[in-house]
């Protein structure tokens, strides 16, 4: 009876919050390296629920200081998504192709993953976090990477209930993010935690 009276309602509660979560921005902090891309077509079919973009991959960055550091040659950007009308990521992925001779990227594929969160504004900016699965530039960006996408569409990126389209404007960069305080002052007292057990022990 208790679970019925207030465990169910509970549980509902906390779909509904899940639900409304997914639908707001993750106001993503990017960090580098940072691959930038441009051109790109942002769509979304309603009635099939997917969203995909196509572009092209111009640069990467890696300093932060001046212009690039490295131009992609044959770059493309492509990221297909399953979202549904209420703008709950089912499942997805992207790619970024090119080469970067001058880092030996030469494979074709510099990145790709799996698409693992998103959220998007109503100014059209999509965000996603994704797992990296591969490509040349993996080992420089570890387990995971931050996508935005600013369709340069405001009129797009309010709902997910009508099929829209924003032709060959948006950019894109694709970079890690930048990890909250909370995470990095864990991550700080796990090296101080560490570094205090090593000179304890000598």
């Amino acid at each position: 009876m208790f679970c019925r009276r207030f465990i169910v309602p509970l549980v509902f509660a906390l779909f509904a919050a899940f639900s409304l979560c997914e639908a707001t921005p993750l106001n993503l902090d990017l960090a580098l390296p940072d691959i930038t891309s441009g051109f790109l077509t942002v769509g979304y079919d309603a009635a099939l629920q997917q969203f995909a973009v196509d572009g092209t991959a111009f640069s990467f960055e890696v300093d932060g200081i001046g212009g690039p550091d490295w131009q992609i040659s044959d770059g493309g950007f492509a990221l297909g998504a399953w979202i549904d009308n209420d703008g709950g990521l089912q499942l997805g992925s992207f790619t970024i192709s090119g080469q970067i001779a001058g880092l030996g990227a030469t494979s074709g594929t510099l990145l790709y993953g799996d698409l693992t969160a998103f959220g998007y504004s109503a100014a059209g900016i999509f965000e996603f976090i994704a797992s990296v699965g591969g490509g040349d530039l993996a080992p420089m960006y570890g387990s995971s990477t931050g996508i935005i996408i600013d369709s340069w569409d405001p009129n797009i990126g309010g709902s997910f209930a009508n099929s829209f389209t924003a032709y060959a404007a948006g950019t894109s960069d694709v970079a890690p993010v930048v990890p909250e305080p909370a995470s990095f002052l864990l991550l700080l007292g796990g090296a101080i935690g560490l570094a205090m057990k090593r000179r304890s022990k000598s």
